[in-house]
């Protein structure tokens, strides 16, 4: 094959991928609320979800230290593990975020160093399913500072301290995801620091 048909099949591919990936997200107008897979784990309403022992206190970890902690079990229970009874906070780079048709905030993050990827996402507290955690004020202040820091943009420069607790998530294909598929979820701060 020719170097500028392999150049233009890349650029071809590329473009889909890009395409495919910026079509996940959807208009505010578009989010349904309709948030049920692991909802309770995902904005600690579960009966765990209150015994987060350092939720005032996250301990500061990575992206790739994230991304290297071995799932527990390929099947997703619905209770907490334990990594899941912890707050963390990371300092990262945004790739791209926008809604989700199931009300949440969809943001890719990016490791300082690795640039190795994975989630986290902020419940929208407009959903009702979201109001009874009692981590909601959080979750509602984190959401507002995300329309703020994002206005209308989907592409972010700068340096982002993000708080929450972290989340296995069922196996799925989704963008930005670690194969773990752990995530943040959910955000209950986020900040750019630089």
């Amino acid at each position: 094959m020719r170097p500028a048909c392999s150049l233009f099949i890349f650029i071809f591919c590329f473009s889909l991928s890009a395409f495919s990936q910026s079509s996940k997200f959807v208009a505010p107008s578009g989010v349904k609320c309709n948030g049920q897979q692991y909802w309770k784990l995902k904005t600690l309403d579960d009966n765990e979800g209150t015994q987060i022992d350092n939720i005032n206190t996250p301990r500061e970890t990575t992206i790739a230290a994230l991304r290297k902690i071995k799932r527990p079990t390929a099947t997703r229970p619905q209770t907490r593990w334990s990594l899941e009874k912890k707050a963390v906070f990371i300092h990262c780079t945004i790739d791209t975020s926008g809604f989700e048709d199931d009300g949440d905030i969809h943001i890719i993050i990016r490791d300082l160093k690795t640039r190795q990827s994975m989630v986290a996402e902020i419940p929208n507290p407009d959903c009702e399913n979201v109001k009874n955690s009692p981590f909601f004020k959080k979750i509602e202040k984190a959401f507002k500072n995300y329309l703020k820091i994002s206005g209308t943009n989907t592409k972010f420069s700068g340096i982002f301290e993000i708080t929450g607790v972290p989340f296995f998530d069922k196996k799925h294909t989704g963008i930005g995801a670690a194969p773990t598929m752990i995530e943040i979820h959910p955000v209950l701060r986020i900040r750019k620091v630089n």
